[in-house]
């Protein structure tokens, strides 16, 4: 196995004496460093195990870690936007009417914004299959923000448009507050889109690659 294993642990198979390797165990599909090198002494050989175990243990210790750091910190920028929306749209209990009308503006925030996010995410994966290209976390965050301004540009456009027909005048829809609403809307894409992109990671690990793309289905550049 020479240095075919130095690539599970960096220090696997360092030891110098040119003794026959056995590995075996494994956990989360990486090989696991129960090693065992046999020192031919006769019929007093000693079977002795590599230090290495520490490294790759700490590693993929290490890893599991990460993965949860990044499901925490994913959990909380998807749900921001929403909490936000919820305290800012929604009238106090002693100015609501009641009925779908006081949740309204939220129903269409979240719509707009989470909903602008999952249409280019879901473009890029289409895109990536028919492609057969990897699929990489910055990818997914790439491809959600791109939909919040695809979906936003086209939104605005169409809402002019409609105005200057029906009112004779541009700023007749939304006036003055479709710079501040474009701001926030891709703002909160761009946080719904990063915690995404950190669940795809914890997921697929550095990447995803489509069936016959060539290789395996995970990849690890990040």
């Amino acid at each position: 196995m020479g240095s075919g294993g130095s690539s599970v642990c960096p220090f696997l198979f360092q030891d110098t004496d040119p003794v026959p390797a056995r590995v075996c165990g494994s956990a989360h599909g990486q090989v696991l460093a129960f090693e065992f090198r046999t020192e031919p002494l006769g019929q007093n050989a000693r079977i002795r195990p590599c230090g290495s175990i520490v490294c790759c243990v700490g590693s993929l210790f290490v890893t599991d870690v990460i993965k949860t750091l990044a499901v925490i910190a994913a959990l909380v920028l998807i749900v921001f936007p929403v909490w936000w929306l919820e305290n800012a749209t929604v009238p106090l209990p002693a100015y609501r009417k009641g009925g779908f009308a006081d949740y309204a503006h939220l129903v269409y925030s979240v719509f707009a914004v989470y909903g602008s996010v999952l249409l280019g995410i879901a473009v890029q994966v289409v895109r990536a299959k028919r492609t057969r290209q990897p699929l990489y976390p910055f990818g997914v965050f790439k491809a959600g923000l791109g939909g919040v301004l695809a979906v936003a540009i086209a939104f605005f456009a169409i809402d002019g448009i409609y105005s200057l027909m029906k009112y004779g005048a541009v700023e007749k829809g939304f006036g003055n507050l479709w710079g501040l609403i474009a701001i926030f809307w891709t703002v909160f894409g761009a946080l719904v889109s990063a915690g995404l992109a950190l669940l795809f990671y914890a997921w697929r690990g550095g990447g995803y690659r489509p069936p016959g793309a060539g290789g395996s289905g995970r990849v690890h550049k990040a």
